[in-house]
């Protein structure tokens, strides 16, 4: 039995996928096929945003845009994730705004009654894939266009919540790399109707 090497190179999906193949070892031969040690996905870092977006949006401008998000999300393929009870909806809804009000620079409304927001931790029960990524995130930036929630803010709670998402998938449903969406590329954002 050979020995396990413990300190061996992860290597990523990416890179074992686009790696040739040797053709000559295969399973169950005396020189088999060894697969390295690999890694699913690389989360970046996630810079938080400044207070100024609570200065500029105020309290009731971030719950209009978690709630216009969350309207979206319901009639999306996401939907079928939320409670179809109206009053859970709008608690699960509520719950979203304290979390972004308090996140954007407000005061603790969430921390003060729900404790840490452990995102991950809170949304394993629920699966969420890349495409539901996509979707949450785009529902995000169309409310965000549509609710009248300030253009100077879009492009500071964008690069929060488009990294901070990659942490939210919990069922991959692919061997690539999850895709990264930078505001300055990402469509809804391209139309120039974030700008004053």
């Amino acid at each position: 039995m050979s020995k396990i090497d413990f300190d061996e190179t992860l290597t990523s999906f990416d890179e074992v996928v686009r790696r040739p193949s040797t053709g000559s070892r295969r399973f169950g031969s005396d020189d088999p096929l060894r697969v390295p040690a690999m890694h699913d996905v690389i989360y970046p870092a996630v810079p938080f945003p400044s207070a100024r977006i609570f200065r500029e949006a105020g309290e009731a401008a971030i719950r209009r845009l978690v709630h216009d998000q969350h309207e979206r999300l319901r009639d999306s393929p996401v939907g079928a994730l939320f409670p179809a009870d109206e009053q859970r909806f709008r608690a699960a809804v509520e719950r979203s705004e304290d979390f972004f009000v308090e996140m954007l620079g407000g005061p603790d409304v969430f921390t003060s009654t729900r404790g840490q927001p452990a995102l991950r931790e809170r949304h394993f029960p629920v699966s969420i894939t890349e495409a539901d990524r996509l979707t949450w995130l785009d529902c995000l930036a169309q409310a965000m266009v549509e609710s009248g929630f300030p253009a100077s803010c879009h492009e500071e709670l964008w690069n929060w919540v488009e990294p901070l998402s990659i942490r939210m998938i919990n069922r991959r449903t692919t061997m690539y790399a999850v895709e990264r969406l930078p505001f300055a590329d990402y469509p809804r954002f391209r139309k120039g109707i974030h700008h004053d």
